[in-house]
């Protein structure tokens, strides 16, 4: 009997029928079960090929049913293997597709910034190609006009030299002898040799040696001259030279100090002593017969032209030797004090030149003698009122006769010049300026003159002027870079800044017309006269230089460590730059003005564009300062409308007190009526007080957004960060906290520093008599305020590191993290599950057995209903407490065992009695 029989209950002892019917009711079940399983050919032979169709249809079809269910739990396997594969592949390209999307971010900003730059080149390069062009038009143009020029002064200069040489020809023909009177074409070029000689060795000197710098004896400079041509030392020390040259040889006129001032001088005044007691009888020895005396020149002339002769021939007469003498006693003075002012042995070339030099001015002096007109050397006084050019014989050191009927005022000679008075016979008071001489000049009139402090402002107006210092004959392209101050240098306090000058001119007075002259378009030239700035005291320099260092050296440190994330801070590091650049450009001014650098006047231009720096920092710093605190709060900043609104007011304000600051500037420098810059200047100065009161007020309406609502802690994020109870995360916490009150400080010295400009900006107009000091106050207060919001601002920003990363990305971080842990936790839980599932299938077929075989006690029992053994499975499966999904999983293979079994019906095995004996036997009971 096989092993479904003694399940199903029946024993050796049953009737013959009964075990044929139960067979073949079984057969019959069998064979329809079989022919809906194979209802095509090709399944019925692999059945019968199985042996499953044969003679024991019941032992091979739960064989084939095993096989069925193994085939079954091979395929589950298989499927659950593709699903995790896809369900991973799947986690790969996710991942991977979050990998490339943050790749196409970060590159479609590179391509914004690149593209953005790149315009910004094409705009420079375009402006640059424009001003190119423009300045090679403008090159040409010069090309043309310079040639022009110089065609036309070569045609002047060829037609002077041709008359120039036509007039030496002719006079060399009456110029033979040196004894003889020389003629005004050879006395102006030999004077012009001497002033040549003269002018080159004092400019090799002065070139070589700081003149202006040392403190000369009351003996080298009695008069106190060098002081008052400072920058221009070579036309004192030429007119030191000129001054021995004349006490050596021209101390007295008509030659009589040819051969010195003390022996040579006793004796050639003794002759004319003894000539004139034989001619009239007289004893007097002075000079004055030679003014009208026709007689009396003409003896002077015949007696020089005699000494003259001697003095050609070699002779040996005393007042022959007495000559050669002085001119050996004057080139040893001039030797002597040129070398005291060198510091230094004179060179041997420049020795030599002296000596010739002494030796042509000997020679001159007699023919100071030799002429019978009177040659004297032209010489002016110091501060005398002279008129440049024409029949006067001044002309200017520097600007030679091109301001020609102009008005000086002399403060030094440079060089003397060369007259020649009548002719010695009938007319002896014309005069004829043979050689102009040369004059250092205080050149000043009336036009009101706007100093400007270190900033480039314009605060003080005074009716004074200097003068522009024009081309220099010999060099038409450079200008000058000298000033002459004169006599206004000599006053004790501030005598080098351009305030003393204008009180020195207010001193004067509208009554002197040298001063007071009516104003000119010619003052244009006042962009290249140099001036000194008013010194604003060597502590403030140092000071600002110490604060721009350290501001300098966070804001670089800053720059290189903002994270990527906090973007958003460029506005704030561009105005951090903007005052580096500001404080170092401020800190070289004001050294140029405590060293007492002389600069020119179109230095305000400079200064000018200090302004620039300041203001484009002051608003950089302010909207980078608020977004900096919004950053604080959200990772995603967004500008509001009325945000815009006030940076907009401040640009506005900005760029319109930059251009009055700039107006002001080219209209002064330009010298426009004024009442017009007056009135540029009230409105800058008014545009400057609305900037600072708009900038203060906006900081207070920024620190009032900064107070924290009720409930709040100040700067507190506006969404709260997860995983607070990570260490890292409290790590990181701990120090944004200190981050966020380093902003509110930030914002705080910010308010400060605004509250200080205002109250210092209003001060500027109110009190002008303490503008130095309120301009100190202001370097101060600006620069110390500033360092303090650089250091709490560079305090305020993560820097990404480990050590202190952003709190926004560490949360991102974590939150990855525990979602990869988790989704690994899940990836193993799934895989265990699985494989319980996998092996639950011939589990469920062991305990469905032995629970069978438990009920039916090894088959000597009947089996129950297919059910009852599958129900107390599912009560073991609910008992075990697994998880959910494996136990649902479980219960579900059990619900098919229940589908598959729910057509068993079992067979109940028989226990020795009949039915009808059973019933026999209740009823005697009964």
């Amino acid at each position: 009997m096989n092993w479904l029989q003694s399940l199903a209950g029946h024993g050796s002892n049953k009737t013959e029928e009964t075990a044929k019917s139960v067979k073949k009711a079984y057969r019959s079940r069998i064979r329809y079960y079989l022919d809906l399983a194979a209802r095509d050919e090709f399944s019925r032979s692999k059945l019968q090929r199985s042996g499953i169709v044969g003679e024991d249809e019941l032992g091979e079809l739960f064989e084939w049913g095993r096989q069925a269910a193994t085939d079954i739990a091979h395929l589950r396997d298989s499927l659950n293997e593709t699903i995790n594969e896809r369900n991973y592949r799947v986690g790969e390209l996710e991942g991977e597709k979050e990998t490339l999307y943050q790749q196409i971010t970060g590159l479609s900003d590179q391509l914004d910034s690149r593209n953005a730059e790149l315009e910004q080149t094409t705009r420079r390069l375009e402006a640059k190609q424009a001003e190119l062009d423009h300045a090679v038009r403008k090159h040409y143009e010069q090309v043309d006009k310079l040639v022009l020029d110089h065609s036309r002064d070569l045609d002047i200069l060829e037609t002077r030299l041709n008359n120039e040489k036509r007039n030496l020809q002719a006079q060399l023909l009456v110029s033979g002898d040196k004894s003889q009177a020389w003629p005004d074409e050879k006395l102006r070029t030999q004077f012009r040799e001497l002033c040549r000689i003269v002018d080159n060795a004092t400019a090799t000197i002065a070139t070589t040696v700081d003149i202006s710098s040392q403190v000369l004896s009351h003996r080298l400079d009695p008069n106190n001259s060098l002081s008052l041509v400072k920058g221009r030392p070579h036309f004192w020390l030429r007119w030191r030279v000129w001054s021995v040259l004349q006490a050596g040889f021209f101390s007295l006129p008509f030659g009589f100090g040819a051969f010195g001032p003390d022996r040579g001088a006793a004796e050639i005044t003794a002759l004319y002593r003894a000539w004139r007691s034989r001619l009239d009888g007289s004893t007097d020895s002075d000079l004055d017969i030679f003014h009208n005396n026709e007689v009396a020149n003409r003896w002077r002339s015949i007696t020089f032209q005699t000494l003259a002769a001697a003095a050609t021939d070699e002779g040996s007469g005393s007042l022959i030797q007495l000559g050669h003498n002085n001119v050996t006693h004057v080139t040893e003075q001039i030797i002597s004090l040129l070398s005291v002012i060198a510091s230094t042995q004179l060179q041997s070339g420049l020795q030599g030149e002296m000596r010739t030099a002494a030796g042509l001015a000997y020679e001159l002096a007699l023919q100071f003698g030799v002429n019978p007109a009177r040659l004297v050397l032209l010489a002016a006084e110091r501060n005398q009122t002279v008129v440049i050019g024409g029949s006067n014989g001044f002309i200017d050191c520097e600007d030679g006769e091109e301001r020609g009927g102009q008005k000086v005022q002399v403060v030094t000679v440079a060089s003397p010049g060369l007259q020649r008075i009548g002719d010695g016979r009938s007319e002896t008071t014309q005069k004829h300026t043979v050689v102009p001489y040369t004059i250092c000049t205080l050149r000043l009139s009336c036009n009101m003159v706007m100093l400007h402090n270190q900033r480039g402002d314009f605060k003080a107006k005074q009716p004074a002027r200097i003068e522009p210092s024009r081309k220099s004959k010999e060099n038409k392209t450079k200008f000058k870079a000298d000033a002459v101050i004169g006599g206004l240098r000599e006053r004790p306090s501030g005598a080098d800044s351009l305030l003393a000058l204008s009180e020195a001119c207010t001193s004067v007075g509208p009554h002197n017309p040298i001063i007071f002259t009516a104003p000119s378009r010619d003052m244009k030239g006042l962009w290249y006269v140099p001036t000194r700035g008013i010194k604003p005291g060597i502590g403030v320099v140092v000071w600002l230089w110490l604060v721009t260092t350290l501001i300098t050296i966070i804001t670089i440190c800053s720059i290189r460590s903002a994270p990527s994330s906090w973007r958003i801070t460029r506005l704030l590091h561009a105005g951090m730059a903007l005052l580096c650049l500001y404080l170092l450009l401020h800190c070289l001014d004001l050294t140029v003005q405590q060293a007492g650098t002389a600069v020119t006047y179109n230095y305000i231009v400079f200064q000018s564009m200090n302004t620039v720096w300041r203001t484009f920092s002051d608003v950089f710093l302010l909207c980078g300062c608020w977004l900096n605190i919004l950053r604080h709060q959200t990772p995603k900043v967004a500008v509001s409308r009325s945000d815009m609104i006030i940076a907009g007011t401040l640009w506005l304000l900005g760029l319109y007190k930059l251009g009055l600051q700039f107006a002001l500037c080219f209209a002064w420098l330009d010298f426009v009526n004024i009442e017009t810059i007056d009135s540029i200047a009230t409105a800058r100065s008014g545009f400057d007080v609305a900037f600072a009161a708009v900038y203060f007020a906006t900081m207070i309406l920024m620190m009032g957004g900064l107070v924290p609502e009720h409930g709040k802690r100040f700067l507190s994020p506006w969404e709260p960060f997860k995983h607070g109870d990570d260490p890292a995360m409290q790590r990181c916490l701990e120090r944004f906290t200190e981050e966020i009150h380093s902003a509110g400080w930030a914002s705080f010295c910010l308010l400060v520093r605004a509250f200080c400009e205002v109250v210092i900006v209003g001060q500027l107009d109110r009190v002008p008599k303490e503008l130095l000091k309120i301009y100190r106050a202001q370097d101060v207060c600006y620069s110390l305020f500033s360092v303090l919001f650089v250091i709490s601002t560079a305090g305020s920003i993560p820097s990404g590191s480990d050590n202190d990363p952003d709190p926004w990305e560490l949360e991102s971080k974590i939150s990855s993290r525990l979602a990869e842990e988790q989704r690994r936790l899940d990836e193993a839980l799934q895989l265990g599950l699985q494989s319980s599932l996998n092996a639950w299938p011939e589990e469920a077929d062991r305990l469905f057995k032995e629970k069978l075989a438990a009920v039916t006690e090894s088959g000597t029992k009947s089996a129950p209903v297919a059910s009852v053994v599958l129900d107390s499975l599912r009560d073991q499966v609910q008992q075990e407490g697994s998880d959910e999904r494996l136990r649902q999983g479980k219960l579900d293979h059990l619900a098919r065992m229940g589908q598959d079994l729910k057509d068993w019906i079992p067979v109940y095995k028989w226990d020795g009695h009949s039915s009808d004996d059973h019933v026999v036997g209740k009823g005697a009971k009964s």
